[in-house]
Parts: structure tokens; sequence; C-alpha cells
């Protein structure tokens, strides 16, 4: 029997060596041949099994699956309706490293002191509570965070006199070299993660992040056996959290694919994060120097890929975030909770960022290149309503929506999200300029060489869906 044309086709497409990769507002895909795409294009009466695998794979909306379909969809955008969840707190612009790529322009100690004071704390907390969502995650960030561990401490200990009913989490990203055994202790009572930066092997690590006085991989190395040795021994539940760690990749790094991941392994981490470089800050201005094209990253990131893919076949279990994070979307139709790659982007309506001095930011970036677009307000002198009412919050969430933009004729559109920060960065203007920016160039070589895989179904496909079901 034929099935009328009783059904609507709502998908993108793009060619993958003569099979056709269909995407889906809700991140479906399925791959078809040319024949089944163009029957869809003109309209013409599917087959049984094509018209069932379609809606299956929700390819066509029918009268069967459009409930399910609508559901999808609603769970695909409700991070919409939850408000800001990710406030990150600048406690100090201060450092006592020189990393030779830091986005966040960061001061020597021994000039002039920018850091919070416990007026500001106070102000930033009671903004914070304004969130109507139900989960507030509060990241400490700087600088180095840990020079000013005593406002961090008193801003957790705030948090905890509160009367709030949310569900508070804390993080601290922090290269370490300021952790000692107290501070620990502390970090550890609270239940609060540590996520710090490793660049990889020692050559690599040192060149990127400079200590003063020594060799700053030696010095995490150890501070990373010592968190691991006494959240081991200790008898709370929180020594199974995982400490994190995040790799920026300079064109130093470019040669050290595999040995990067190598240090991984070694040093007992279960995933890499390759992040590529933006330009902001000391990045920028260093960028002839430690900077690369979008498609060397992407090439490092392929290479990168092909041997973890290796590694998973010889029996260790080993991720990469990027990866990791874009299966997800591609797989579940709920939030993957990461704002970089979401439309509309997070700033302002899923993280905020409030500097050491009281100013609020739209996010982690925008603070970074300091330009007006990105400020949204001061906690002495705004409310969480006020803040959300800023032309540049609205302007910023436009901006940032793919809806309206080249990214809608894209087939990877569902996954992907825009940066207004680094738009603003590469060409001066949040509006995006979709398929000629390093980040979407990136993005879709990341893409294709998933989607290559998983069209091929073998066992590189295999091993990407573990990583879907045990993210």
């Amino acid at each position: 029997m034929i099935k009328h044309k009783d059904y609507s086709s709502i998908f993108r497409s793009q060619d993958f060596d003569g099979k056709y990769l269909l995407t889906n507002e809700t991140g479906g895909f399925a791959f078809v041949s040319k024949e089944l795409l163009r029957k869809l294009q003109s309209g013409r009466v599917l087959a049984d099994d094509e018209y069932t695998f379609l809606e299956d794979t929700r390819m066509i909306l029918t009268e069967k699956n459009s409930d399910a379909m609508a559901n999808s969809l609603r769970r695909y955008y409700s991070f919409l309706g939850h408000g800001p969840s990710l406030h990150i707190i600048a406690v100090t612009q201060s450092c006592n490293m020189q990393c030779v790529y830091c986005h966040a322009s960061a001061k020597a100690c021994s000039k002039e002191n920018f850091s919070m004071n416990k007026e500001t704390a106070d102000k930033v907390v009671e903004f914070i509570l304004q969130s109507p969502s139900d989960t507030l995650t509060i990241e400490f960030q700087g600088g180095e965070p840990l020079l000013e561990i005593g406002i961090i401490r008193y801003i957790i200990e705030l948090f905890s006199k509160s009367d709030t009913k949310k569900k508070v989490s804390f993080v601290v990203v922090t290269n370490l070299a300021e952790l000692d055994e107290d501070t620990l202790d502390f970090l550890n009572k609270h239940k609060v993660d540590i996520c710090t930066s490793l660049d990889g092997t020692k050559e690599v690590h040192d060149y990127n992040r400079m200590l003063s006085g020594g060799s700053s991989y030696e010095n995490l190395v150890s501070n990373i056996e010592k968190i691991r040795t006494i959240r081991k021994s200790s008898a709370s539940p929180f020594h199974k959290h995982e400490l994190n760690a995040l790799c920026t990749v300079t064109k130093k790094s470019l040669a050290y694919s595999k040995e990067i991941i190598d240090e991984y392994i070694k040093l007992g981490f279960s995933q890499i994060h390759l992040r590529f470089l933006n330009k902001l800050g000391v990045a920028d201005v260093m960028w002839e120097k430690i900077g690369y094209s979008a498609d060397e990253f992407a090439s490092f990131w392929e290479e990168a890929m092909e041997y973890i893919i290796d590694l998973n076949k010889k029996g260790t279990n080993f991720k990469e975030r990027w990866a990791t994070i874009l299966l997800q979307k591609m797989f579940s139709d709920a939030p993957a909770g990461f704002v970089d790659l979401q439309s509309p982007c997070g700033a302002a309506i899923s993280q905020i960022l409030y500097n050491h001095d009281g100013t609020i930011y739209s996010c982690d970036e925008g603070r970074m290149l300091g330009e007006d677009v990105f400020k949204l307000g001061h906690v002495n002198t705004d409310t969480y309503s006020s803040l959300m009412d800023n032309p540049n919050t609205k302007g910023l969430v436009i901006a940032s929506t793919n809806d309206c933009s080249l990214c809608d004729a894209c087939v990877y559109k569902p996954y992907c999200g825009v940066c207004p920060v680094c738009n603003f960065a590469d060409h001066g203007s949040i509006t995006p300029r979709c398929g000629h920016t390093f980040r979407c160039i990136v993005f879709m070589r990341m893409f294709e060489w998933i989607f290559k895989r998983l069209k091929e179904d073998g066992s590189d496909a295999k091993i990407l869906m573990s990583w879907v079901n045990n993210p």
C-alpha cells in the first residue's frame, strides 16, 4: 500500500558522499538516499517503509508524531524559562602567573589590587538570589581566585546563612599555585568543585603558562596529586568528585596532539576539553606568535580525535569534551547545559558574570572583552528585573539567536550557537558573519567529522555513542 502525502517536511540537508544528512529543529537526524531526498523536496508520494522511517526519525511531521514533535521542541528550548543558573564571580583580576594567552588580561600581583570587597560581595549574593532558577552554580574566577580565598570563604558563608530554598553548588577555576592544606580543607568541607588548566606536557604547559620562580607544570602536578590523595582518604562522599582540567591550545600545542592526550591519561583524567583560542585579552595581542587558523585547529582536533578513538579501541576509556557535548545535542532533546552552544546563547539568560568591582557582564567572555555592549548593569544600582529589561541584554539575545541569521540554512543549526563576543572580537559587531568566522569553520569541521563516523555506523560510531550514554 502507498501512503498519501499526509505530511509536512521539516528538515535541512547536506550531502555526505552520496548519502544525505537530514536534521530537524529538535536535533533529530537521519541519513537518506538521494532519491528519497528528491521525493521529499518535490512532495512526491512515499512508500510505506520510507514514510515510517521518516515519521519515526521526525524528519516529517504527521498526525501521528505531531504531539511527540511538539513535546520534543518544548524540551529542547526549556532552558529559556529557567533563568540564569550559572553565576560567575570574578573575585580578583590579580594573578600569580603570566599565561601567553590570558583572555582575562590579568594583572600582576605586585600592582594595584583589583579585588572584590565584602560590601560588593554582599550585593552580588543578594543579586544572585533574585534569579528565578531553582539551581545556582557559583563559579569563582579571576585572575587567580585563590589569591582572594578570604572573599571566597565570605561569599560561600553568605549563601550558607541565607534562607534560600535553591540548590546552590560551587566551583573554583584555579591554577592551583596558591593551594594549601587549609584552603583545600575548606573547599572539601563545602563541596567546592575544582577546575584547573593543564595544557599538556611539561614543555607545552610551561611555555603556555609561566609561573615566577619555578615550573608551573611541576607545581600543578604536585597539587593534583595532593587533591586526589586527600579526597580519596576522605570519609565524605565528596571524594568521588572528579578534578576537572581544561586544555587551551596554542600554536605551540599543534605538534603535540598525541602527547597532550597521553599526559592527561598519565595524570588520571578520563577526558580532555581541547579549547581553541579566542582573540581576547593577551591572546589578541600575542596572536601572531601563539595563534593559528581555524583549519589548523580543526586539523589538530581531528588528529587528536583519531588518536582518542584508537585508544578506546585498545581498551582505554577516554573522551573529548567538545565531541561529547555535540553528541549529547544530537541524541537528546534535553538541553545540554552548555551555554556556548545554544540559541540564543547563555548571555544574561543562562549565565551572568559579576566583576570584582560589581559591574555585571553578559558572560565571562564579555567581561574579558570589556566593551560597553556587554555591560548590563551594576549590583549597587540594578535588580534582576532591570537587568533583563536592559537594551544590551535584549540586543545580545537577538544577536545570538540563530533563527534570524544565515545559520538558519545550515544543516548543523540545531546543535550550534552564535557567540556575540567572538563576533565582536572577530569583526567589530555582535551580528554574526556565518560561515566565515573562526568559530563557525571549527564547529563545521567537528560536525562533519562526527557525522561521517555516525553514517558509517562502524566501531567508531559505537565508541562515540558510548560517550553519549556515559558523559
